[in-house]
């Protein structure tokens, strides 16, 4: 890895690093606090999680968002955040008929539910099972889904690669966000990855100055929407509309600095 441990810019939270502490001792861990406030030519100080600060000697894992195009054993992946989620796929499950919906439905979710708070992070080829570790799966069977269907507008069959993906979620907004066309470009695609096998799609979602409701006419009735997602915590909740009414009014003082009361 190409990483100068004496750039401020380089160290991210979430890496794996190795240190010198205050004793002189090299420890190993986590980075969970950044102390340095500039480039610092002994190593960036930070403090390991459970463990002494001291400075940066070498970086030994990175998170998957700082990596190159390769991905590698000495990529991690961070825990699911209000700020991050995973998803498998992006492919219908065409064992359960009645259920072909709901992992197009689930990643459109998050991205709404990221817009309507602070924004956030979608990567999509990575399986999340309670109580074990992350998994990257990959696009596989994303890719071959895909190239099966023609895009819209212009009829054409999407290619089996990431432009074709990248394509089909794009043209998805106009199914979920159909009354709001402008939501796409609340978002921002990329793959890391060159075999389809080990390659995953990050979706980075602005925060919206606008509320985003989502629809979804081929869900069941209950899920067609109108829809109003927010992501709390590590969840995407739905809120009913009248509690998704008072939440925005708080979100949109919130933005504009209103939440404070003046000071007599």
């Amino acid at each position: 890895m190409n990483i100068d441990i004496t750039k401020l810019s380089e160290i991210k939270l979430g890496m794996i690093a190795q240190i010198i502490d205050l004793d002189d001792e090299l420890v190993e861990g986590e980075i969970i606090h950044i102390i340095s406030k500039y480039d610092n030519p002994n190593g960036i100080m930070v403090k390991i999680k459970e463990g002494p600060k001291g400075n940066v000697q070498k970086i030994l894992k990175v998170t998957v968002e700082h990596s190159d195009k390769n991905l590698s054993d000495e990529m991690i992946l961070l825990p699911e955040s209000w700020k991050l989620e995973y998803k498998k796929s992006f492919k219908p499950n065409f064992f359960d008929v009645d259920k072909q919906w709901i992992n197009s439905f689930n990643v459109f979710k998050a991205i709404a539910g990221f817009a309507n708070a602070e924004g956030g992070r979608l990567v999509i080829g990575v399986e999340d099972v309670k109580n074990e570790p992350l998994r990257i799966t990959g696009l596989s069977n994303d890719f071959e889904y895909i190239q099966k269907h023609c895009n819209p507008k212009s009829y054409e069959k999407y290619a089996n690669d990431q432009d074709g993906m990248e394509l089909r979620l794009m043209d998805e907004f106009d199914h979920y966000f159909s009354q709001q066309p402008l939501t796409s470009n609340l978002v921002r695609i990329s793959f890391v990855g060159k075999k389809p096998e080990k390659m995953i799609c990050i979706v980075d979602v602005k925060r919206s100055v606008e509320s985003v409701i989502m629809y979804a006419s081929d869900a069941p009735q209950s899920k067609q929407g109108p829809n109003f997602f927010v992501r709390v915590n590590n969840q995407t909740k739905p809120y009913k509309p009248a509690d998704f009414i008072r939440y925005w009014v708080q979100h949109v003082n919130q933005m504009m600095g209103r939440d404070r009361l003046p000071i007599p």
